[in-house]
């Protein structure tokens, strides 16, 4: 800590962000404030008051006051952009949080504006083969999936799957990866399933035999990548259980083979 107020400032944020994962979020949102106070002693639109706004309208969100969440998002956003060029990493954390902010009142076209702003500053400073870039593929991805607009949701679940497997084929959105506990990350679950979701709603809306073919391949890396995970936290002895690959996954993958071969 440089001045008696900044090391003030870091304790209120470290005492809030404590309370925010314990999801005492009437605490966190306290401190939030008392942090953010000090600071503002220091100079309204100091760039560190950005991430203590994003914390603050975050922790509202979760806490339902939609009102107080807006206000000081875009309040992290307006010092973002003061303080850093519009296509920094700062501004893009605030267009982030902006598209998780509309999500929750389901204005997925206002989300996906943001998201697409966050998505072309993490591709510039990150490059396509990033997993901060293939979060953002999967939430656009499930933008247009809420609109019905299921190859342009396809295209943003394969591309986050080439994020994090670079091996894969960006044009060819059939072409399955060839997955080792070399490239295996822990995210690639949940994007696997994705797509496999997503063969099968395109199947299901007129489509052709090929998605379905491409939504069982999908199903099955899906249980391939399931039982890896189990194997990898067995050999570490872990207690933790494994997240994000549910029976209702397994059950769909079934019915989807008895499409295929019946």
């Amino acid at each position: 800590c440089f001045t008696f107020t900044s090391c003030f400032d870091l304790r209120f944020n470290l005492l809030a962000n404590a309370h925010h994962e314990l999801k005492e979020y009437d605490k966190a949102i306290k401190y939030y404030h008392q942090a953010i106070d000090v600071l503002k002693r220091n100079g309204e639109d100091l760039p560190v008051l950005a991430d203590y706004f994003n914390n603050l309208g975050t922790t509202y969100l979760l806490d339902k006051d939609y009102e107080k969440a807006q206000l000081y998002l875009k309040a992290g956003l307006r010092i973002n952009l003061m303080n850093n060029p519009p296509d920094s990493y700062e501004a893009s954390k605030s267009y982030h949080n902006l598209g998780s902010f509309y999500t929750e009142f389901n204005k997925y076209d206002s989300a996906i504006y943001y998201y697409q702003k966050c998505l072309k500053n993490r591709v510039k400073i990150f490059g396509t083969n990033s997993v901060t870039v293939a979060y953002t593929h999967s939430y656009l991805g499930r933008m247009y999936e809420h609109f019905d607009s299921l190859h342009l949701a396809l295209k943003h679940y394969h591309m986050a799957l080439h994020s994090l497997v670079k091996e894969v084929d960006e044009d060819d959105v059939y072409a399955a990866p060839i997955i080792t506990q070399k490239n295996y990350k822990s995210y690639l679950l949940d994007i696997v399933i994705q797509k496999a979701h997503i063969f099968r709603k395109i199947y299901m809306s007129k489509g052709t035999l090929s998605d379905l073919e491409a939504a069982l391949t999908y199903y099955n890396l899906g249980d391939f990548l399931n039982d890896l995970s189990r194997r990898s936290l067995n050999q570490e002895d872990s207690k933790l259980f494994l997240e994000g690959y549910h029976e209702a996954d397994f059950a769909q993958g079934i019915k989807v083979a008895y499409l295929v071969y019946n």
